[in-house]
């Protein structure tokens, strides 16, 4: 009876994620003929991902970056692209009103969070990006 609950659950189971299984093994099998693995980043991550290495290649790396996300959609890919662009000092902002008034985005809308060193507003960095999901360029550069 046990045997029979258990080739029944991996049954289930097997039936269940077939699918995504089939679905991971095309992917993979298409992310193996790509040459190199910046091809398969680009592949996979889309847009933002390409925007985001040119801006590696245009600004310096001890350069400071504000980007101005223009709606709510852009978070997700602002935050990804601040993190691809260390050591390089990006500072995110909800929309041109708040980076004219330098009030950093709110990440964690938490009582406990922390989501920078308690301080005056940072001055103007020294190039601004434009963060629009539903752009052909995500990530462009004022």
């Amino acid at each position: 009876m046990r045997v029979a609950i258990l080739v029944l659950i991996a049954a289930s189971t097997m039936i269940a994620g077939a699918k995504r299984l089939a679905d991971t093994a095309r992917l993979s099998y298409h992310f193996a003929r790509l040459p190199g693995m910046e091809t398969r980043r680009a592949t996979l991550f889309g847009p933002w991902y390409e925007s985001v290495q040119r801006l590696r290649r245009e600004t310096p790396p001890d350069a400071t970056i504000d980007f101005v996300m223009l709606r709510p959609e852009a978070r997700d890919i602002a935050v990804l692209g601040a993190a691809e662009l260390q050591p390089r000092d990006v500072r995110l902002f909800d929309g041109w009103t708040a980076w004219e008034l330098r009030t950093r985005a709110e990440l964690l809308h938490d009582a406990r969070a922390a989501n920078a060193a308690p301080r005056p507003p940072p001055s103007p960095a020294r190039f601004v990006v434009v963060v629009d999901p539903t752009a052909a360029e995500p990530l462009h550069l004022q």
